[in-house]
């Protein structure tokens, strides 16, 4: 896996959410397009977490493009009930 293969994942339009495997078992869901940055020899990945108290922050992750194996398309998220 490249970098131009991941930037046509994330420049698709309308954009379509994805997974990233990694050869180690790990997946990131890739829900919007700012939310992978890849470079040449890896891509920055942020996910929302929070702290114990449960206050809300980003995790920025780093992953080597050499250990990705696949992208997986997601199904798009349902909207918000009322």
């Amino acid at each position: 896996m490249g970098q131009a293969d991941l930037m046509e994942w994330l420049r698709c339009q309308p954009f379509q959410p994805f997974r990233i495997h990694l050869s180690d078992g790990a997946s990131y869901d890739i829900r919007h397009p700012d939310q992978a940055s890849p470079g040449i020899l890896s891509v920055f990945v942020v996910t929302p977490g929070h702290d114990p108290s449960g206050t809300p922050w980003d995790v920025l992750t780093t992953l080597s493009m050499m250990h990705i194996t696949r992208l997986v398309p997601l199904p798009p998220l349902a909207p918000p009930s009322n």
